[in-house]
């Protein structure tokens, strides 16, 4: 059955996980419940049995839905999982929803049969950083570039570029996505910045702090016509020269395997930490 996730809900799934879980699936901890909490009380759903065996939590967000995100894994974790997941599929087909995604570890994905025509794969990266030197260019801080520009070089660079997300996405969601890129907490951020060619800006990266000594990039673009040409390698150096002035030690990100940026960042020092798979259903 289908039910609105309250507090007592919210209690039962925990002790459901807890009991069911995957050995190397991480426990919840008060933080973590309390963080749960916040986002999923009257605000999600959850496909459960009477007697508490098994469960399957759908996240919604912007007009999609995610089935079992964060470290829940994708898949419907304890007893009955098909029929968990073909309730969640049902409850798609007659939602208002236009998307549903399932994100999870590839090598746990892979074993099941799940009936999503669109996947990629999306590699969560990290550099260690330490005494980098400045990279050469013209560089200005984020705050210093209007906000509608920064818009207009994300959406000029991922139109034409190779992000599987963004393709997926109609233009409602194009526009809507800038929020999860967190420009509220990153335009203050030092390690954000823009460069310029020519007095006119033609990239940037956008970071926040995430975790101890850690800086995150949640995007990187380059307009097209400059694509290819290092200003990419540019902006990174400069973000670890950056950083590690801050006192940071790692950079951390997250990209499709199949987009050019990639391979960049493997170049510049990244190493995969996970690689997780984004299973879509659209209407």
């Amino acid at each position: 059955m289908i039910k609105s996730i309250t507090k007592d809900i919210l209690k039962d799934i925990k002790s459901c996980y807890q009991a069911q879980k995957p050995e190397h699936y991480i426990d919840i901890d008060e933080t973590i419940y309390k963080q749960l909490s916040f986002a999923l009380i009257d605000q999600s759903y959850v496909s459960i049995d009477e007697e508490i065996t098994g469960f399957a939590i759908i996240y919604p967000y912007d007009n999609n839905i995610v089935l079992n995100p964060w470290f829940f894994g994708g898949l419907p974790i304890g007893q009955n999982q098909e029929e968990r997941m073909n309730e969640c599929l049902d409850y798609f087909k007659t939602s208002s929803y236009s998307r549903l995604e399932i994100i999870g570890i590839k090598d746990e994905l892979q074993t099941k049969n799940i009936p999503i025509p669109f996947a990629y794969d999306y590699a969560n990266l990290e550099k260690i950083i330490f005494g980098e030197h400045e990279s050469i260019g013209e560089f200005i801080a984020l705050k210093e570039v209007q906000e509608d520009l920064l818009k207009d070089i994300y959406h000029k660079a991922f139109l034409n570029g190779d992000a599987k997300f963004y393709q997926y996405q109609d233009e409602d969601e194009k526009k809507a996505f800038w929020k999860h890129l967190r420009y509220d907490l990153a335009v203050d951020d030092p390690c954000s910045i823009a460069i310029k060619l020519d007095d006119q800006v033609i990239g940037y990266v956008i970071t926040y702090r995430e975790g101890r000594k850690n800086r995150h990039i949640s995007c990187m673009c380059v307009l097209p016509e400059y694509s290819g040409k290092g200003y990419g390698t540019k902006l990174l150096e400069q973000v670890f020269y950056l950083a590690s002035l801050d006192g940071d030690e790692s950079i951390t990100l997250g990209t499709e395997t199949t987009m050019k940026a990639f391979d960049l960042y493997l170049k510049t020092g990244f190493r995969i930490k996970e690689i997780y798979s984004y299973y879509i259903k659209m209407k």
